[in-house]
């Protein structure tokens, strides 16, 4: 009879966790992700640190910045958005230069190395682009181009907020945190192409 009331103890306890601290369970995403022209994820991996800036545009020239730093073994985290304008002349010159780069391209994957490097280009949300230092591959430079200029940009915060992670950092996967959450999102962006662990 103690064994019982011992496991019915720690199943009580978990179930009392699961729905405080780890229901729901909160991602990363673009809300209004049809707008999007491009998202660029860069992501660097330092030991159990994760230092990950996403850089979204849309049409109309605004573009938003959302930075994050998680670790392993950490449950919740901080995000942060702020939000820009991109002189129009910048992101047309940008797309026009992307006709050039379209190249065959590994498929994500999540960075495994102590130290590590990911670039994540998302082009009218059609097709990822990855560029790792793991597949020693570098991302063409007016990605990298764009990327640092709306970063210097005057920006306005949007908001922060707090991120939980059940996983505890482990299940970390760059294309949901591109905000492509959804299964038809990311058939969509993946064509016929399966997704690499």
């Amino acid at each position: 009879m103690s064994n019982w009331a011992g496991i019915a103890v720690g199943l009580l306890i978990v179930a009392v966790w699961f729905v405080r601290s780890a229901w729901p369970y909160q991602t990363a995403e673009i809300r209004d992700s049809s707008a999007a022209k491009f998202r660029i994820l860069h992501v660097q991996k330092h030991g159990l640190q994760f230092d990950e800036t996403l850089v979204t545009a849309a049409r109309d020239t605004r573009a938003w910045t959302s930075r994050t730093r998680s670790h392993l073994f950490q449950y919740q985290f901080a995000h942060a958005i702020r939000q820009s304008i991109i002189p129009r002349e910048d992101l047309t010159a940008f797309l026009r230069s992307a006709n050039a780069w379209r190249l065959q391209i590994p498929a994500a994957h999540s960075l495994w190395s102590w130290n590590a490097e990911g670039w994540y280009v998302v082009l009218d949300d059609q097709r990822l682009l990855t560029f790792t230092t793991e597949s020693r591959s570098a991302p063409p430079p007016p990605v990298t181009k764009i990327f640092n200029e709306i970063e210097a940009l005057p920006s306005d915060p949007v908001g922060s907020f707090f991120l939980r992670d059940i996983c505890f950092g482990f299940c970390y996967d760059p294309i949901a945190a591109l905000g492509f959450t959804d299964l038809r999102g990311r058939d969509k962006l993946l064509g016929s192409k399966r997704y690499a662990h």
